[in-house]
C-alpha cells in the first residue's frame, strides 16, 4: 500500500488532526513520514505559541548525556524520551513553564526566549535589561554574564493567546510581553496591596496570589467580567500602575477575584 498517498485528497489532513489532539509529539513523528503528509498539516513552526503545539502534557527531567541533552516524560503515558537542545549551550534555562515551554536566557544579550522543547521553536522575547536590579546590572556589565546574581523566575505562561506573562522575585514584579515587542511593559500592584506571593498561569490566563486575594492578568481592559467556576463576577477594576518603556503599546490590568 503506497501509504504517501494519504497526503493527496486522502484522510491526511483529518489524520493530522486527531493526532494533534492528542499529543503533539505523535503529531510530529506523523509530520515526519513524508512530503505529502507535511503538506496536509499545519506546521507547527508557524504557530509558535498556539497551545495546540506546546508540550503540554510532558515535563523536563533531570539532565541525560551529553550536556545538552534532555530527558523528557509524558505524564499520560509514562513515556520517556531524550532530546538534543543545542539552544542550551549559548542560553541559561531560566525556568519551566508549565506548559511546557523553557524560558531560555541569552547571557550575552540578556535577550529572553521560549524555546519549545519538542518543536525546537524558539520564541524570542525583548531583553531582561530594564528588568534587572541596579546589582544585576552591574554584575553583567562588569562580568559579561548573570552566573553569580541569577535571575530569579518564579512563574512564566501565557496570559493570552499572543501574550507571555512573567513574574520575578528580584525585583518582584509581572511583566508582559509580546513576540516583537521591544521592551517588557511592567504590571504593578497597587501600593496598598502586599507584595505578590506566587503566580501560576492556567488554561491561557495568568494568575496571582497577593496578599489573600486571587488576581487574574487581563489584556482587555474592556471587559467588565470574568468567569469563576461557571458564575459570573463582577469585581471592582483594581487598575495596576504600568510603566511603559517606549515600544510598548498595551496597558494590562490585574482583576480582583473575591469571592462573596
Amino acid at each position: 500500500m503506497d501509504w504517501s498517498n494519504l497526503g493527496g485528497e486522502g484522510p491526511a489532513g483529518l489524520i493530522a488532526e486527531r493526532v494533534l489532539a492528542n499529543d503533539v509529539a505523535d503529531y510530529i513523528r506523523f509530520r515526519a513520514v513524508c512530503r505529502l503528509w507535511r503538506l496536509r498539516s499545519v506546521d507547527p513552526l508557524s504557530r509558535a505559541l498556539d497551545c495546540r503545539f506546546l508540550p503540554r502534557r510532558w515535563i523536563m527531567l533531570d539532565k541525560a548525556a551529553p550536556p545538552r541533552c534532555r530527558r523528557f516524560l509524558n505524564l499520560s503515558t509514562g513515556e520517556c524520551i531524550r532530546t538534543d537542545l543545542p539552544e542550551l549551550e549559548s542560553h541559561t534555562l531560566v525556568a519551566l513553564a508549565p506548559g511546557g515551554l523553557l524560558l531560555l536566557l541569552h547571557q550575552r544579550t540578556l535577550l529572553l526566549r521560549l524555546l519549545n522543547p519538542l518543536t525546537r521553536h524558539l520564541t524570542d522575547l525583548p531583553p531582561v535589561t530594564a528588568l534587572l536590579t541596579p546589582e544585576q546590572l552591574r554584575s553583567w556589565h562588569s562580568d559579561g554574564g548573570l552566573e553569580d546574581d541569577p535571575l530569579l523566575a518564579r512563574g512564566v505562561g501565557l496570559a493570552s493567546a499572543t501574550t507571555v506573562a512573567l513574574f520575578l522575585c528580584r525585583p518582584k514584579l509581572i511583566a508582559v510581553a509580546k513576540p516583537g515587542d521591544e521592551c517588557w511593559a511592567v504590571v504593578v500592584a497597587d501600593k496598598n496591596r502586599p507584595y505578590i506571593d506566587s503566580a501560576l498561569p492556567f488554561a491561557g490566563r495568568f494568575y496571582c496570589a497577593i496578599g489573600g486575594s486571587v488576581m487574574v492578568l487581563d489584556s482587555s481592559p474592556s471587559s467588565d467580567q470574568i468567569m469563576e467556576g461557571g458564575r459570573g463576577w463582577s469585581p471592582p477594576l483594581s487598575r495596576a500602575s504600568p510603566c511603559i518603556s517606549p515600544g510598548c503599546q498595551e496597558l494590562f490590568t490585574l482583576w480582583t477575584m473575591v469571592g462573596s
